[in-house]
């Protein structure tokens, strides 16, 4: 998560903007939350879009329906184009607690996704069906990381839960692209506020919030 949003708010701080306006710019392109109802039966429902940890990218969703069975559907993938496994391809693990979902998507999706600010980027997922239990552990939970398998046998995995500087700092040591430029605690403050945790936790706020 911190190769994407620290190299975002490096850049925006590089080419002028006001670190408030930097922050609000992030802000409209992660952990985008919307509502609404269905016209024709009158379903409710919550989406939280376009959460990440590193190269792994969430979309959750609930609705009516699914309040009274206990589950939320997440899309779980990958910004970058390959097919996700299958069997059981995404891993949670929650303050050392291990989680592991299969999906019953025989393909993988590929969505081009909007980021705001006229950006978009690739998103390839399958849905899975998660205990909403466990979307409650997952916004709780001090240390929050995430695994997907690819079908090419691969994987890739991501830090969900917010960062010290001196973890943003190593992270960014282990990436061979990334910026060559200072992190400071005000850039990894920015992005810990719009770290996939807190999309989580915005979520639950919303699944509690809403008059099903």
């Amino acid at each position: 998560m911190y190769r994407l949003l620290l190299a975002g708010s490096l850049l925006l701080s590089i080419t002028g903007c006001a670190f408030t306006d930097t922050e609000a710019l992030l802000q409209n392109m992660y952990n985008v939350p919307s509502s609404g109802s269905s016209k024709f039966d009158g379903t409710k429902y919550i989406r939280m879009s376009n959460v990440v940890c590193n190269s792994v990218m969430f979309e959750l969703y609930q609705d009516s329906q699914k309040v009274g069975r206990g589950i939320v559907l997440l899309k779980g993938g990958t910004t970058a184009v390959e097919n996700v496994a299958d069997e059981k391809s995404l891993h949670f693990k929650l303050d050392g607690e291990v989680y592991s979902y299969e999906s019953a998507d025989i393909v993988t999706e590929h969505d081009n996704v909007p980021m705001g600010q006229s950006l978009n980027t690739s998103f390839s997922h399958k849905t899975f069906i998660i205990p909403e239990k466990v979307i409650r552990q997952a916004a709780e939970s001090e240390v929050f990381l995430v695994k997907l398998d690819l079908a090419n046998g691969t994987f890739i995995e991501g830090t969900c839960s917010p960062l010290t500087l001196a973890q943003a700092e190593e992270q960014s040591e282990d990436s061979e692209n990334y910026l060559a430029m200072e992190i400071t605690q005000k850039h990894v403050a920015t992005a810990n506020r719009i770290s996939a945790s807190n999309a989580f936790r915005e979520f639950v706020k919303m699944m509690d919030s809403t008059a099903w």
